[in-house]
């Protein structure tokens, strides 16, 4: 494992092509809890004065074509941070 920048593309750009599998579904997930005390070092606020607004936590689970999750992923959400999605409708 690296903790660099990935150049040539996204993760899942590059996953493909190196394990011959394609990402087939991604399942996300979303819930509100409680700030904890590192939860505000990973947002940069004061740990031992965190706000009292639940925070939102968003998980992304990329799985190829042989079920195995090839990437997973957890977003952070603070206080006064705004989520948008937007998606086609195909009568």
């Amino acid at each position: 494992m690296e903790s660099d920048r990935l150049t040539g593309g996204t993760s899942l750009q590059l996953i493909a092509p190196a394990t011959g599998h394609p990402i087939t579904h991604r399942i996300d997930t979303a819930s509100a809890r409680l700030l904890t005390p590192e939860d505000a070092r990973l947002l940069e606020l004061d740990p031992a004065h965190p706000p009292t607004e639940p925070v939102v936590v968003m998980t992304a689970k990329f799985v190829d074509s042989e079920s195995n999750v090839v990437e997973y992923g957890v977003d952070l959400g603070g206080p006064g941070r705004t989520w948008r999605t937007e998606s086609e409708v195909t009568p």
